[in-house]
């Protein structure tokens, strides 16, 4: 190979590996953050919760009867001025003579806008007004085509089948059989999907409800118990409260898909009160343009809570302050991420709105100090929930690594983040800056602080090098 030959073959190596440099830099520096994917739902306090922590809340979209497929102006709407964060799909249903898998277009593009906007899917088969029975074959049939099609999506929630038997328990054998195979069949197409099951139409026989899911052989860390409130009209908050210990007696889990419209201000409320998720029988659509369906009333019964988006509906003292992520007293506080008053202000997640000295009332979900305050690892206190109880006052340390304000859950102690001298995120003395960095309160960091100093670094040096390479041909 002559001298010329070997200049233009080391020129062409050289630009390829400085057009690798500036697109790894490229990659680096600028990763994806906000609009990741939203991570699988967890099982907390006997409710499943968002990847952050936060309840899911949801609106419906029905396609087994009407499309309701949402434009991406509803779910602007729906997200940053409504507060949810979860779609609830009525996908399809066996009255509709077609063979399971039909709605297939259209249940993708919903799902793909789910993710496009951080949102999740609860997904089940509709009844199409055939409510209170099903059809083996077609629960069999449906998810076998939809199971591991979403196997993946972190996001995506399975709900075997909508009121599957009018109404409440007891459920008889051909349903509580329909119910466990199910369970198995998903499990062994979607490993890591939750599992939501039963979808009881009416809570009450509680006890009887918690039996027979318990007899279901079901793996409850990844799975729950769906529910609806319809036939507890007047005695909403005994008949729920009812439900949730005889559920929590056998370590299960629950959510509800379906309030009764006619009860949606009484149970929204109580399901706030009681930290407990929950979709609304109101279409997408609906929630966005019409204020009646949803904002108005939320309003007018003073309902409140620490959306994912936006501010609304913000209960007072959780929105931007002088401390803190989201003002003085709220989820971020003049103490920082967690700060003086947690998450819901000086009470709490609950605040005034809790139910006695001792429960979610004034002292917060985890009393003052937090969950690992002073006396050991649960304690009782009339500070809430777990009370005065856990490792040592004000948490890992006056100033230290999660400030003085405690390091786990709501109380006085705050969230996980920076008491007033609070290394990771806002506080008075926190790292980042002073007056705080205008996240939610997560305790965790995207990857863009850690990898963009090096995406930066790669992608001066390939800008350089093709400098240079530009030279060299000359």
């Amino acid at each position: 190979m002559n001298d010329r030959a070997r200049r233009i073959r080391d020129f062409w190596i050289f630009r390829a590996l400085c057009s690798l440099s500036v697109g790894l830099g490229i990659w680096l520096a600028f990763p994806a953050s906000a609009s990741a994917t939203r991570g699988r739902v967890k099982v907390v306090n006997n409710t499943i919760v968002t990847d952050t922590g936060t309840l899911v809340r949801g609106g419906r979209v029905s396609l087994d009867i009407w499309d309701e497929t949402p434009t991406q102006a509803d779910i602007d709407t729906m997200k940053n001025s409504r507060g949810l964060n979860a779609f609830h799909i009525y996908a399809e249903y066996p009255g509709s003579n077609k063979a399971a898998g039909y709605n297939a277009a259209k249940v993708d593009k919903v799902v793909d806008l789910a993710d496009k906007n951080d949102l999740y899917v609860v997904l089940t088969i509709g009844s199409g007004g055939g409510n209170g029975t099903f059809n083996g074959s077609f629960v069999t049939a449906f998810w076998n085509f939809y199971g591991p099609r979403y196997k993946d999506k972190t996001f995506v929630v399975y709900e075997v089948c909508n009121e599957p038997q009018a109404w409440s328990a007891p459920y008889n054998n051909n349903t509580l059989t329909m119910e466990k195979n199910a369970y198995a069949q998903i499990r062994g197409l979607a490993p890591d999907t939750h599992i939501m099951m039963m979808s009881y139409s009416q809570v009450v026989n509680p006890t009887q409800a918690a039996s027979e899911c318990s007899s279901l052989g079901v793996t409850w860390t990844n799975a729950s118990v769906a529910f609806h409130t319809y036939g507890i009209d007047g005695k909403e908050d005994a008949a729920l409260t009812a439900f949730y210990n005889a559920m929590k007696a056998k370590g299960i889990a629950y959510a509800c898909t379906e309030p009764n419209l006619t009860l949606k201000a009484i149970t929204t409320k109580l399901f706030e009160r009681d930290g407990v998720s929950e979709t609304q029988f109101i279409s997408v659509h609906d929630i966005a343009s019409n204020a009646s369906a949803f904002s108005s009333w939320i309003t007018s019964n003073n309902i409140c809570w620490t959306p994912d988006f936006g501010t609304w509906p913000s209960c007072p003292g959780t929105v931007r302050g002088t401390g803190g992520n989201n003002g003085g007293g709220g989820r971020g506080g003049t103490g920082g991420s967690a700060g003086a008053g947690g998450r819901g202000g000086p009470g709490g997640d609950a605040g005034a709105r809790g139910t006695g000295a001792g429960g979610l009332a004034a002292g917060g979900r985890n009393g003052s100090g937090g969950t690992l305050a002073s006396g050991g690892s649960v304690g009782t206190g009339s500070g809430g929930i777990v009370g005065t109880g856990g490792v040592g006052t004000g948490g890992v340390g006056t100033g230290g690594s999660n400030g003085t304000g405690g390091m786990t859950t709501d109380g006085t102690g705050g969230t996980p983040l920076t008491g007033t001298g609070g290394t990771p995120a806002t506080g008075t003395g926190g790292s980042p800056d002073a007056a705080g960095d205008a996240s939610s309160g997560c305790s965790c960091a995207t990857s863009s602080a850690s990898s963009a100093p090096l995406g930066g670094g790669a992608l001066i040096l390939g800008l350089a090098l093709l400098v240079r390479a530009r030279r060299r041909r000359r």
